[in-house]
């Protein structure tokens, strides 16, 4: 890969460190790699700058070449996680679960680069659902074979990784990943893309008139004690029944909930 590449991307890594280290304070930082291989030269040149940027910004790191040696105790010594060009898959149990503690303690920052992405059914594996789902719920579907260059959109300028760069940036002569879905709506970042939702719906066949962009609120309002309710409950109560819309059949139909009526009857 290009020296550009790796050094425009390590950079991200060692901004995401910058708050760590603004106050006078150093930390370590865990790199988990694959060496050899046809990636070799980048994995070499990309320790050689990590190397050369954490002697000058007084921090150190650590390079394992498999993840044996994590659990809970020794994440703990670290405060970035760099997964360079090793694939979310050949974890222990052990690993696995002490990593994606730490995430969502937040005790732990991660950067990953290229095999980090390398999601699916491979080598004998089965994909970790969890690390899919931290990545936006994708699944690898296959490569451009051909070098191209592209241009990357930042959409949260505000984030601390983001630090002093751009809007957009481009990435010239590399190899991309395709994925069976945008990463954007992911369920660990609470992100939704309403682009993609409105698509699924439409790909359904919901008429494009017919539906109404706004946040989901579900719910019932009333003077009984209490006031209101979650339409879990009013599912759960037994005093109300699934209905289904359109009953001529020419829309798809849509679920509501049906209040019972003493007589049989039932209102929506």
């Amino acid at each position: 890969m290009k020296n550009f590449l790796i050094k425009a991307t390590l950079l991200l890594a060692a901004i995401l460190c910058l708050d760590v280290y603004a106050s006078g304070q150093s930390f370590k930082a865990l790199v988990l790699t694959e060496r050899g291989g046809q990636h070799e030269g980048f994995v070499s040149a990309a320790l050689e700058w990590l190397g050369e940027f954490a002697s000058k910004n007084d921090f150190s790191f650590t390079e394992i070449n498999d993840t044996r040696a994590i659990d809970s105790t020794y994440l703990s010594k670290y405060k970035v996680f760099i997964q360079l060009d090793y694939p979310p898959y050949n974890w222990t149990d052990t690993a696995k679960a002490a990593f994606e503690e730490a995430i969502f303690d937040g005790t732990i920052g991660w950067v990953g680069f290229h095999h980090a992405a390398l999601l699916g059914d491979f080598d004998g594996y089965p994909m970790w659902k969890w690390f899919s789902d931290y990545m936006g719920g994708i699944r690898y579907k296959n490569y451009v074979a051909e070098t191209v260059s592209g241009t990357v959109e930042v959409e949260q300028p505000g984030h601390p990784v983001m630090k002093g760069v751009g809007s957009s940036f481009s990435v010239p002569d590399e190899e991309w990943y395709t994925f069976d879905r945008s990463p954007r709506r992911s369920p660990m970042t609470g992100g939704v893309s309403c682009e993609e939702s409105v698509a699924r719906h439409i790909e359904a066949g919901i008429p494009a008139e017919k539906l109404v962009l706004g946040i989901p609120f579900y719910g019932r309002g009333g003077k009984e004690p209490g006031g209101f309710c979650d339409y879990r409950i009013l599912a759960e109560s037994g005093e109300y029944i699934q209905r289904w819309g359109d009953s001529e059949g020419t829309l798809r139909k849509a679920v509501y909930m049906g209040l019972f009526r003493r007589n049989g009857s039932s209102r929506k």
